[in-house]
């Protein structure tokens, strides 16, 4: 095999395009949009000299962003920041939109995992090695794929016993494929020494 066919196997993430998260604005931006005639509407009568969507749907995404998935802190943030009335309907909006961040995550996640060409480096049932956001490396048993966000869920194992603790692992905090001996720092498979 050439060096180019190991593309999907431990290559790293493109430094300039990073995997989207919650709260990034893609993710954000996504979710927010199909409740924008909602919210146009209720600002029509509460906030009269705001007229452009782009504008409120900045905010609103802003606020969201800054607290997380809490719709009445959201409002509150609204409400200090630009003087935005904070009622029930605006929490009931901002809910809508963040009840829809976990679709919008993972759509954005299947445009990078193609945009990019990632796959996850292993099938299931094969061992890999990882490191999490802490840096802590595990070991353990693929036990499902997503192929389409370039994830799986692993069960850790330390030395001969499997845990039942399971975790989500993205494609690029994968370093080792141990089923296929295939390093990240090398990117080929290993030769047999003789």
């Amino acid at each position: 095999m050439t060096p180019s066919l190991y593309r999907a196997y431990l290559c790293p993430a493109p430094k300039d395009d990073i995997r989207p998260s919650a709260y990034s604005a893609e993710v954000l931006s996504r979710a927010v949009e199909p409740m924008m005639f909602e919210a146009m509407q209720w600002a029509q009568y509460r906030i009269p000299n705001i007229r452009e969507e782009a504008v409120i749907k900045a905010a609103i995404c802003e606020a969201i962003a800054e607290v997380g998935g809490d719709a009445f802190r959201a409002a509150s943030v609204l409400r200090a920041e630009v003087n935005w009335p904070c009622n029930y309907d605006l929490c009931r909006i901002i809910n809508a939109m963040i009840a829809r961040i976990p679709v919008a995550l993972r759509y954005e996640e299947r445009l990078w995992a193609v945009r990019n060409g990632i796959r996850f480096p292993a099938k299931t049932g094969e061992a890999v090695e990882w490191y999490d956001d802490n840096g802590t490396r595990y070991t353990g048993e693929v036990i499902a794929l997503t192929q389409d966000t370039a994830s799986a869920i692993c069960r850790q194992k330390t030395g001969l016993v499997s845990h039942e603790t399971k975790h989500r692992v993205l494609a690029e905090m994968v370093t080792r494929n141990k089923s296929r001996e295939i390093d990240r720092q090398v990117g080929f498979r290993r030769e047999e020494s003789a």
